[in-house]
């Protein structure tokens, strides 16, 4: 049983809201990135041939290694994973890596543009909307703020920021902006 999805079909649905990305060099992902409100996140679409699924991963999202107590944040992220019907945060105590994705089982089905959409932006939208609660139990109630994190660094938090094209975005009323690389 083979797939409707290829990588090139979901390239060509970030074409259609005009985002920027780069097509790994092997052909296994895609990946951009999103300027949200309180940060600037990397993110990639996999198609997992093997598993029949495709894959949105928002990596390194937050990076818990030094953080000594790290309990009250991934007790938070449990309780995340128990609100969201499709988004489940993950946590490496190998390397402290939190990660945010969404797995959809595509088999012998093919993933709508709006489909793919709608998980693209409900992950992005939510890890910036539970961003600043995230520094706030990692850092104290005020030694989150300034700080940028979850993915790109300093380099892409330096680019413009415009509008996502028809102004609307996909979740919560927040309207989304275009990806940077």
């Amino acid at each position: 049983m083979s797939s409707l999805v290829t990588l090139d079909t979901l390239a060509r649905y970030l074409d259609r809201d005009e985002w920027r990305y780069d097509l790994d060099p092997e052909g296994s992902c895609i990946r951009t990135g999103f300027r949200g409100d309180h940060a600037t996140y990397r993110a990639m679409v996999l198609f997992d041939a093997e598993k029949q699924r495709v894959r949105f991963i928002v990596p390194n999202y937050l990076n818990l290694t030094k953080i000594p107590d790290r309990a009250r944040i991934i007790e938070r992220l449990m309780e995340l994973n128990m609100q969201y019907i499709l988004l489940k945060f993950g946590f490496d105590p190998a390397d402290g890596e939190v990660r945010a994705e969404i797995d959809v089982p595509v088999n012998d089905s093919n993933l709508s543009y709006e489909g793919f959409r709608r998980c693209l932006y409900c992950l992005l939208t939510a890890v910036d909307e539970e961003y600043p609660e995230m520094m706030r139990l990692m850092w104290g109630t005020e030694g989150g703020k300034g700080k940028k994190g979850g993915g790109f660094g300093g380099d892409a938090q330096n680019s413009g920021s415009e509008q996502e094209p028809g102004g609307g975005g996909g979740g919560g009323g927040k309207s989304m902006r275009k990806p940077r690389l």
